[in-house]
């Protein structure tokens, strides 16, 4: 769908009313304008690790002087709000966060649909002014105008709800391909191990679930959509009430960082039967692949300080099944840090064939009959 308005025309008003300091989560419906912002030199952009670490970024840019742009997915909204109410209304931090509107005018995927519902709602409860973007660029100038205003006087966060195909553009996100195995290849030598149909999979949202969907559609998988960053979580959960079952969890870069904490919760407990992969291809996917920061982080070396038994990094597929190979026969828990590339198709939707409580029905009775 063209949007309305050009993301470099839009970055144009952000600036002009001194916006230099940006900071966020990406989302596809936005994808346009964040790669403006990301290839403008003349100002700031930081890949937060979630939304509510976005927020205290931009808190810190605005104590430095800065007047700072947050942009974020509505689904990241819950994130946000601990931030929200403890740090920017509590310490009056203005700023101006560009915020998605997944499920909220437009039928969307079913993990969008409650937070598009209730997006407003909380904003209200929150007494955060917020606003749409409209039709043409002119109105577009005079909105941001009112909110930034809003924002200065009040002393609080502003809201513009960007929904889709608002925002057009046309240049693509910079980020390269470094490594020789694609995310397709990773899964298709580990779906074909010879002891997955007695594994119990959960798989993190976005092109990861859809890749297993379409190489591997299995009763032992749980296909997460949404819950971005909680699949190692949902794992440890089976892992400690399942302790006779192997558990593999298919996880990606941004979702590890934006819950990394969860590592050493894995480490503490120490559930010998949990496979942690990680399929890190250094971009956020799902969203235009716009660049994470795991480029900088050995998951391997975390897992190691966070206590996990077991740790590999494996760079193409001889690596990946040797190490596949390893960790299956010790006990964990165990970590392998898969690096692949932006290589990417058209992947079939988890939605085009079961219903989000289907997937978990389907699971859970293949789960209590183990």
């Amino acid at each position: 769908m063209l949007g309305l308005i050009d993301a470099a025309d839009f970055l144009k008003i952000l600036k002009n009313l001194g916006y230099s300091f940006y900071t966020g989560v990406p989302c596809s419906i936005f994808k346009n304008l964040l790669v403006e912002i990301e290839q403008d030199n003349s100002i700031k952009y930081i890949s937060a690790a979630n939304e509510g670490a976005a927020l205290a970024i931009a808190a810190g840019g605005y104590l430095s002087g800065k007047k700072t742009c947050v942009l974020v997915q509505n689904q990241g909204l819950g994130n946000m709000a601990e931030p929200l109410t403890s740090l920017s209304l509590t310490y009056d931090i203005p700023c101006l966060i560009l915020m998605s509107g997944r499920g909220y005018k437009i039928e969307d995927e079913p993990q969008h649909m409650v937070m598009g519902k209730v997006m407003l709602p909380i904003l209200n409860a929150m007494e955060i002014p917020h606003a749409e973007v409209p039709k043409t660029l002119k109105e577009l100038e005079t909105v941001l105008f009112n909110l930034d205003k809003l924002a200065n006087e009040k002393r609080k966060p502003v809201v513009l709800v960007i929904n889709k195909g608002d925002v057009a553009g046309s240049k693509t996100s910079l980020v390269q391909s470094k490594y020789p195995m694609s995310r397709k290849q990773a899964i298709e030598l580990l779906s074909n191990h010879r002891s997955i149909k007695d594994m119990l999979i959960v798989s993190t949202t976005g092109k990861i679930s859809r890749e297993l969907f379409l190489q591997y559609d299995s009763p032992n998988n749980f296909y997460m959509q949404g819950s971005m960053g909680h699949a190692i979580s949902i794992a440890l959960g089976l892992a400690l009430n399942k302790p006779n079952k192997k558990i593999i969890v298919f996880d990606g870069d941004g979702a590890v960082l934006m819950h990394m904490g969860s590592l050493s919760t894995i480490g503490y407990y120490k559930p010998k039967n949990i496979i942690h992969i990680v399929l890190d291809n250094e971009a956020h996917g799902s969203t235009g692949n716009q660049a994470t920061t795991s480029s900088t982080t050995d998951f391997a070396t975390v897992a190691r300080g966070c206590g996990y038994s077991n740790y590999y990094v494996a760079r193409d597929q001889k690596q990946l099944a040797g190490y596949l190979e390893d960790c299956s026969s010790k006990h964990g828990p165990s970590l392998l840090h898969v690096k692949i590339n932006l290589e990417d198709e058209k992947l079939p939707r988890i939605t085009t064939k079961y219903s989000t409580r289907e997937t978990a029905d389907i699971f859970k009775n293949t789960v209590v009959k183990s």
